[in-house]
């Protein structure tokens, strides 16, 4: 099981909560400790220190559940899975790619280029290849499309991500 959880730039979210929450149903499952993985989304942002693990997954199960750090430039832990219709590459993180079961979490706000954080933003940019996130990333730059804080109708940042969401099919 891929659990895959916000970076620390959305602390906010107490994923650490939901996690402890989550951890427990999966284990009223039948689910051990050592067939999770939490996988932290950092798209392109910066790396977590090893507090700020603790902070968004907990101490406890830092200790118990082995936490995977999301690197967009490490090619080895990325498998391309397609291509979006504006030709975006769908190249996502292989602990993700390779789980059974795909769990995602997230906060929803206002997102000042996607319209809304949450859900889809998990896998584009979250878990992206650093080339997948610029693709999409890019289209804002063509002077023609309309994106902005609450803008999902005719943002292609929006509908991008959606494709590359449903494809990485998430449980």
């Amino acid at each position: 099981v891929a659990i895959v959880i916000s970076d620390i730039t959305r602390a906010w979210i107490q994923s650490s909560v939901i996690l402890q929450e989550i951890v427990k149903i999966l284990q009223a499952g039948g689910v051990k400790d050592n067939q999770m993985k939490i996988i932290i989304a950092t798209g392109s942002h910066r790396h977590p220190t090893a507090q700020e693990i603790e902070t968004l997954v907990s101490p406890d199960l830092v200790s118990r559940i082995k936490v995977v750090v999301h690197d967009c430039q490490n090619t080895e832990n990325l498998v391309q899975i397609g291509t979006t219709f504006k030709g975006t590459p769908i190249v996502l993180n292989r602990h993700y790619i390779e789980a059974d079961c795909r769990i995602l979490t997230g906060g929803i706000t206002y997102h000042f280029m996607a319209g809304f954080s949450g859900g889809r933003k998990s896998i584009m940019p979250g878990i992206s290849a650093y080339t997948s996130i610029q693709a999409n990333h890019c289209m804002l730059l063509d002077g023609k499309s309309e994106f902005g804080s609450g803008k999902l109708d005719g943002n292609p940042l929006h509908s991008d991500m959606m494709e590359a969401a449903a494809a990485a099919n998430p449980t």
